[in-house]
């Protein structure tokens, strides 16, 4: 059930300029090994930034007293290649009438690698003293849509025009990833941005339980074209070969229902807007 957060950002989303761009900027496809999001901070450092994660040693935690997991931001020592981390500890299991579990924050993150995404920053197990859990990188410098306060409750907008079109293609984009894991608990809080309008998703732990519900189906009127083509070429053998260590074969399954799923409304807007009207393609 979406939170009444979830149902605010929803409805922001849908009403940010989506409907209404008359343009959008064009750009020749990139290749597959070409991140969408190629503003993220740790593009070109993912397997450094992973090792590291893993192994670097935590000076002090202190809980963030966000969201209803309640992450712990941990600081690291100085010198690295980031400042901090969010740890999450998670088991996994049934909490507060919803299917939660620190290893879907760690599958997500497998899943924006596949699709050369960038919105979901590396996410990694660790293990702090006796117990395992999700290390994800803190992305710094950032704000959530909480934070912006939009007059709307919701998507904050951009006061730089010039980077208004961009903005909605990476609503529509954090969408479309939302649809595809089957994130259940979208929200203001977990939606953030930095001063240059780069868009980033945290907070997956409630996502890939094998819900094909998408949140946003009822919002969802632009596609990513690139971004669409890079999900319909997910296999369930890769994505068994990447996620298996964290999520079962049958939710794993639910993955490839759901982008099915999405594929079934794709093809009805479609049939209803015109195929020029539905796809978007945007360079970054």
């Amino acid at each position: 059930m979406p939170t009444r957060r979830t149902i605010a950002l929803l409805t922001a989303a849908a009403a940010c300029g989506l409907l209404s761009l008359p343009h959008f900027v064009r750009a020749q496809a990139a290749d597959s090994g070409t991140y969408l999001n190629n503003k993220a901070p740790w593009i070109g450092h993912e397997t450094e930034i992973e090792t590291a994660l893993k192994n670097v040693e935590i000076v002090s935690c202190k809980a963030t007293g966000e969201g209803v997991t309640h992450p712990q931001h941990c600081q690291v020592p100085p010198g690295g290649l980031f400042q901090s981390l969010a740890f999450k500890d998670i088991p996994p299991g049934p909490k507060d009438g919803a299917m939660e579990s620190y290893k879907s924050e760690i599958a997500a993150y497998e899943i924006d690698k596949m699709l050369h995404l960038g919105m979901v920053p590396p996410t990694v197990e660790k293990q702090v003293k006796k117990t395992k859990g999700a290390a994800v990188y803190w992305i710094e410098g950032t704000k959530n849509f909480n934070d912006l306060g939009a007059k709307n409750g919701g998507a904050p907008t951009p006061p730089d025009p010039a980077k208004q079109a961009y903005w909605n293609i990476q609503l529509t984009r954090a969408k479309m990833f939302d649809c595809l894991v089957d994130n259940q608990d979208p929200n203001l809080g977990n939606w953030l941005t930095n001063s240059d309008w780069t868009l980033f998703i945290i907070d997956h732990s409630r996502a890939l339980h094998g819900d094909t519900t998408c949140v946003h189906d009822k919002t969802i009127n632009h596609i990513d074209k690139e971004l669409w083509e890079r999900m319909q070429a997910l296999t369930l053998a890769d994505l068994t070969t990447h996620l298996s260590p964290w999520m079962d074969k049958s939710d794993i399954k639910a993955v490839i229902t759901s982008r099915d799923n999405l594929g079934k409304k794709i093809d009805a807007l479609v049939k209803k807007n015109g195929e020029a009207n539905v796809f978007i393609k945007a360079g970054g």
